[in-house]
């Protein structure tokens, strides 16, 4: 449940803000309608949980039993929160009045997931197979999408993010099989289309069928 009214929440926020999202991992912006410390307690619930699964990688932190208790004491991961004035005139007309941006604590945040057995952002060994990255990704909207596309493919056990910016994303990816499998059950969605690939010694523009199981680094845009 807590999941669908973070999603909803995602939709609801202007793309002006996603940018913002993106380059604040441990942070989380949403519309409010006051500043009544009720309200702010309920979006304080729901942000740390985006928070979680932005920096992990992995959907299903938000729904994990581990977390049910976790969200009831969500105020002690704050460092900080302000309100910030909102300009988009649809949530204006939907009742929300400001932007409450939540800043939480990155340490204690990391430790929430390593204890919980989630991994965190550069948690994971350099034994993983893949690094994986994904232009065109503008928006957390965008972010969901890929990181959820990959985590439906058979191949992928493990995502996990690397690097977040304006205009892309890093992944590393744990697979199993060999990269040419990954590759193709990409290539068979509409979400991704391959754009270069490097393989140990920096070669770009292999295919995959020349990709072995060991390291190597895919790109891929974002279709629109």
């Amino acid at each position: 449940m807590l999941k669908k009214i973070w999603m909803v929440c995602v939709l609801l926020m202007p793309i002006s803000l996603f940018a913002v999202e993106l380059e604040a991992l441990y942070s989380y912006e949403m519309p409010v309608q006051g500043q009544s410390a009720q309200e702010r307690s309920q979006v304080v619930k729901k942000a740390l949980a985006g928070v979680l699964e932005k920096v992990s990688g992995d959907p299903a932190v938000v729904d994990s039993s581990q977390f049910s208790t976790v969200y009831m004491r969500a105020d002690s991961f704050v460092l900080r929160y302000r309100y910030l004035p909102l300009t988009d005139e649809l949530l204006w007309d939907d009742g929300y009045r400001q932007i409450l941006r939540v800043d939480f604590d990155e340490e204690a945040v990391r430790q929430l997931l390593k204890q919980s057995g989630f991994s965190a952002l550069g948690d994971l060994p350099f034994a993983t197979l893949v690094r994986l990255t994904v232009t065109k990704v503008s928006s957390i909207e965008d972010y969901a999408r890929v990181t959820h596309y990959l985590h439906s493919l058979g191949e992928v056990t493990h995502v996990q993010v690397e690097e977040v910016d304006r205009e892309k994303i890093v992944l590393r990816l744990n697979i199993q099989g060999d990269v040419a499998g990954l590759a193709h059950s990409i290539d068979l969605g509409d979400t991704m289309t391959q754009v270069g690939a490097h393989y140990l010694t920096g070669y770009y523009g292999v295919m995959p069928s020349d990709l072995s199981e060991e390291d190597a680094e895919l790109t891929y845009r974002l279709i629109e």
